[in-house]
């Protein structure tokens, strides 16, 4: 220990601070846009293409039974208007990309789907009329999400297309 420098106890004040990056409020914004981008967007093409699987089944596979009990006109407005729906959810995706607050009409029109083209699908295929009563729940819920719409579409400021995306499109 003869002629050794005794070690300097370091104070906190004078130790190299490691810089951790602060959260930046607007990237997690962008972040949780995105996710909710994606989600709407993917429930629409999922709901689109279960609506194009269950008009096929009832042009081929439930045709008979659709026939059978003269209900082919009902479960093709079923699948009509869940197409339709689908697409606007698909769409309600792409636009809260551009910071539109559309998650009220998005449920109206999920739920109006489930309710209005669901008690429409099991009527037309196994014939409890007491459904019929339900039907018009979701064909509120329906108008409900487009009012919704519309009212998110007016309250919006305008933006510019490419407002808030990098480079290649994406948010930013």
């Amino acid at each position: 220990m003869h002629g050794e420098v005794p070690a300097q106890e370091k104070s906190p004040e004078s130790r190299p601070r490691i810089q951790t990056p602060s959260p930046d409020p607007e990237s997690n914004k962008a972040q949780s846009m995105k996710r909710r981008f994606h989600n709407w967007s993917s429930i629409g093409a999922l709901l689109g293409s279960l609506a194009v699987i269950l008009g096929a089944f009832g042009a081929h596979a439930f045709e008979a039974r659709l026939a059978l009990r003269e209900t082919t006109d009902i479960f093709e407005t079923a699948q009509r208007y869940h197409l339709a729906h689908a697409i606007v959810l698909l769409v309600i995706g792409l636009l809260e990309r551009s910071g539109m607050r559309l998650r009220m009409a998005a449920h109206a029109f999920l739920w109006g789907i489930t309710v209005f083209s669901g008690t429409l699908y099991v009527l037309a295929l196994t014939g409890p009329r007491w459904l019929g009563a339900i039907t018009p729940i979701g064909g509120v819920l329906l108008i409900v999400g487009w009012l919704l719409l519309a009212f998110a579409a007016g309250s919006s400021p305008p933006r510019r297309l490419d407002e808030g995306c990098d480079d290649h499109g994406s948010a930013a």
